[in-house]
């Protein structure tokens, strides 16, 4: 007959054995994320990269999360593009772990406010791409997210669109000609998406002396979703396609294939890439 350990009622066995502790719950996931990067049906080389992270830690006894998600897109007919991409990409998520996540696992501080840090991140990448690939260049859009706060840096035309409560919006603003013709009220965006100038930058990371870094707070509640895309994307998916499957997957990395997939099937011209973040 197999033995028998006896308690008193309260948990506790009777007869100096201690109870078996069970075992913590599995905690829900703060977010799900899926990444993609594809090559497109008429290029040759990738010149997209992706750079994503999620960390959960505990701090004073509290669960903390944070993320920090970027896409940069080298720009096509300038020299070494694809380095250019992968360069931003990588050293913002080096400068973004030093300057921000770092510090907060260590229960610190930023270095000072998010924004600053983030667009400094940005510059930091700014100057490696000029001193070390003189001439090129590439877009960037990075988002650093924590709990119900989004941070999201931006330069070029890729792009973050955020879903909250089943409404879909584009957040960031593209720094490009035809946007800017938009902008004035000198062209439709109807006309701006078959302008031949449509992939004409008027900022980048790596280009000009002087950059300016777009910066902006959005809230990200849990049910939220963050795509960020590269303009091989965007421009080659239908807005009412694009939003329904944002809204309605639910398999994040299933939602980044099928906007792909989109792409490709009006001819992907362009490399195409995708983060889909899905807050829990």
């Amino acid at each position: 007959m197999d033995d028998v350990q006896a308690t008193d009622g309260s948990g506790a066995a009777v007869g100096g054995t201690a109870p078996v502790t069970p075992p913590e719950p599995l905690r829900r996931p703060w977010a799900r994320l899926g990444s993609l990067s594809d090559l497109g049906r008429q290029r040759e080389i990738n010149e997209d990269a992706l750079a994503t992270m999620l960390v959960d830690f505990e701090q004073d006894n509290r669960r903390q999360s944070v993320g920090a998600f970027i896409v940069a897109d080298g720009m096509g007919g300038h020299d070494r593009g694809e380095v250019a991409s992968q360069t931003a990409a990588r050293t913002v998520l080096d400068e973004l772990m030093r300057r921000v996540i770092g510090p907060l696992m260590r229960g610190q501080s930023a270095g000072g406010p998010l924004g600053d840090e983030m667009q400094a991140a940005v510059l930091t990448a700014h100057d490696r791409i000029r001193n070390e690939l003189p001439g090129s260049g590439t877009t960037l859009t990075a988002a650093l997210a924590m709990g119900d706060m989004l941070g999201i840096a931006h330069v070029g035309d890729s792009r973050a669109y955020l879903c909250r409560g089943g409404v879909v919006s584009q957040t960031t603003h593209d720094h490009s000609f035809v946007a800017k013709l938009v902008e004035m009220g000198q062209a439709t965006p109807e006309e701006a998406a078959v302008d031949p100038r449509r992939n004409f930058l008027l900022r980048a990371v790596g280009q000009a002396d002087d950059l300016e870094v777009d910066f902006e707070f959005e809230e990200f509640p849990a049910g939220s979703r963050l795509l960020i895309c590269s303009d091989g994307l965007w421009g080659h998916v239908e807005a009412a396609d694009l939003e329904r499957i944002l809204r309605d997957s639910d398999d994040p990395q299933a939602a980044c294939q099928s906007l792909i997939d989109f792409a490709n099937a009006d001819g992907g011209p362009d490399n195409i890439s995708a983060i889909v973040v899905a807050r829990t």
